[in-house]
């Protein structure tokens, strides 16, 4: 039960403003994976020995040729800007960032519409893998 609350406390949905666009993020998680379209392996805290993170997000009242954007950001540095379409009214979609060395530390994902209007945010953690004791 805790680390369900932990999980919820990692990603923060932002509402729709209150104007024509009715675009919004309705769940975002990141995992190791995707599967039959949804995020596996959920998580806030990941090592880089896992190879990929993934940021999985559900997209609800987008319009024909919509697209959002995951910025994801090493501590405050900006590391990639990934243009994903959306294609339908509810859509499902996700970017990853590939893990290896020199990435370890805090990660933070921003999910935006074309307007730069923030739509969701969510933060994980990056560790070394675990040394073995000799």
């Amino acid at each position: 039960m805790k680390r369900a609350l932990f999980l919820l406390a990692a990603v923060t949905l932002y509402p729709a403003a209150a104007s024509a666009d009715s675009l919004s993020v309705t769940d975002m998680a990141f995992g190791t994976g995707i599967e039959s379209r949804a995020v596996v392996g959920v998580d806030t805290a990941f090592t880089i020995d896992q190879g990929r993170v993934y940021c999985w997000t559900v997209v609800t009242g987008a319009g024909a040729g919509d697209t959002i954007y995951h910025t994801w950001y090493k501590g405050e540095s900006l590391v990639q800007k990934v243009a994903l379409g959306v294609r339908g009214a509810r859509w499902r979609t996700y970017s990853y960032k590939t893990l290896g060395e020199g990435l370890a530390g805090a990660w933070r994902v921003e999910v935006t519409d074309r307007g730069d209007r923030m739509l969701a945010e969510g933060t994980i953690t990056v560790a070394d893998p675990p040394t073995e004791s000799p």
